[in-house]
């Protein structure tokens, strides 16, 4: 027989536009044109009549896409509507519908329901990409707080750093005029505000260091196989660790979006380790300024009982009855 799908014609009124080969992808069909027909491994060459004619020729079952004659061949499903797959030859004519377009079996046996599976895959891909939408927007609502959450807690921070120092200066001014010693203290002030000053820079850069090379130990915790690459696999698995340091919901979101922004997920692990650090300078300066209010109330006392004792030496007999009241 000849290689033209002639013993297996279209089926009247389809509207399945199959290839002119039986089992054979279009875009392969010029490797059966001409009189010879030539083995896809090369090995052999033989008339063009050989294909199709139900007798395997070829060693790698290339001339029999469209029957079952080839143990190792392979049969195209076009599947117009839906998506073209290759199935084993041994499953051709046998009795089987196994393509959705029904052009593994003879004419006329299996249904063609293409259109209906296309449809759903369509549905299907349709109702994924909504859902992945509408992660992205989560996730850009979480940044969003988290960008908003940061900003207050920094101005918090600042706010708490500005009252402390405003008490420092206060006291470094009592002092002062204790000690009857303006210049020195001024000069001391200053000398102390210049260290301060660069020891808060030389802080800050420190902390820029640690947050990067914490941020660098949990990518490194995350990527198992050290490709630089965090896979949905490494990620989930660190979002079931003990130690996980980001949110589990917005990791999830993460894990199934599919493809990981490698460095955009480093850069939420640097921002929530400084966050981390910043509450927990927050909770301190916090210590700091309670710590000088106590300090503050003995020095009340002490201020009201010197009052009450100068009152004492200038009372008289007649108004000696009212000091207990004082």
């Amino acid at each position: 027989s000849s290689g033209i799908n002639a013993e297996w014609p279209l089926r009247p009124g389809t509207t399945v536009a199959m290839t002119a080969l039986r089992g054979v992808k279009r875009q392969d069909e010029h490797r059966y044109t001409g009189k010879q027909f030539t083995c896809f491994d090369g090995s052999q060459s033989f008339p063009n009549s050989v294909v199709n004619d139900d007798y395997c020729d070829c060693a790698d079952g290339s001339d029999e896409p469209g029957t079952s004659a080839c143990a190792n061949g392979s049969f195209f499903c076009v599947n117009k509507g839906f998506k073209g797959s290759y199935i084993a030859s041994s499953r051709v004519d046998d009795g089987i519908c196994d393509c959705c377009d029904g052009s593994d079996e003879e004419n006329g046996k299996c249904s063609n329901n293409c259109a209906e599976l296309g449809a759903h895959l369509l549905a299907e891909s349709r109702r994924k990409r909504k859902e992945q939408a509408m992660g992205y927007q989560v996730r850009m609502g979480w940044s969003a707080d988290g960008k908003a959450a940061k900003e207050k807690r920094k101005v918090e921070l600042e706010q708490i750093r500005s009252e402390v120092e405003h008490k420092k200066a206060e006291m470094d001014e009592r002092e002062n005029v204790k000690n009857e010693v303006e210049k020195p203290a001024i000069e001391a002030k200053e000398a102390a505000q210049a260290e301060f000053n660069a020891q808060e820079e030389e802080r800050k850069r420190v902390v820029e260091e640690e947050n990067r090379v914490a941020a660098d130990e949990v990518f490194h915790k995350m990527d198992k196989d050290q490709d630089s690459y965090i896979s949905p696999e490494e990620l989930s698995n660190y979002a079931n660790s003990e130690s996980c340091l980001l949110p589990s919901d917005e990791l999830q979101v993460m894990i199934e979006g599919g493809e990981i922004d490698t460095p955009a997920l480093l850069q939420q692990i640097q921002d929530k380790i400084a966050a981390n650090r910043e509450e927990e300078e927050l909770r301190v300066l916090k210590e700091e300024r309670a710590q000088v209010k106590r300090a503050k109330k003995p020095a009340l006392k002490e201020s009201k009982v010197v009052d009450s004792e100068e009152k004492k030496e200038k009372s008289t007999d007649c108004d000696s009855a009212l000091i207990p009241l004082l």
